[in-house]
């Protein structure tokens, strides 16, 4: 009974925003999602050819990104999710210039 109750509490389910139900993304109350997370991370490595050993700390990793605080990993982007940073970014910057644009022309229409 005591392994059962171990087991329950270290597995954890992983809620996609993608799996939730549309009433829930939809409705005007908060949706509280959680993931899992490791509150205190250590890694001690030793780089190619060296002599020393380093040791690196980090606070709060989820799970999901704990392979991005070992040493040489790169975080890379696929191309549909920088594509899609990259139009957040354009859509983003056009409506600044937008907002921008139309204070201006107020100010200027209003004083003369």
């Amino acid at each position: 009974s005591g392994l059962e109750q171990d087991e329950r509490v270290r597995t954890a389910r992983r809620v996609r925003v993608q799996s939730l139900p549309v009433r829930a993304l939809l409705s005007v109350a908060p949706v509280t999602i959680c993931e899992p997370r490791f509150s205190r991370v250590c890694v001690a490595y030793r780089p190619r050819g060296g002599a020393r050993v380093h040791v690196r700390m980090f606070k709060d990793v989820p799970m999901a990104d704990l392979e991005l605080c070992y040493p040489n990993k790169k975080a890379a982007l696929n191309a549909t999710e920088a594509l899609k940073a990259v139009a957040t970014l354009l859509v983003g910057l056009v409506a600044a210039l937008a907002a921008a644009y139309g204070s201006l022309a107020r100010a200027e229409g209003g004083g003369g």
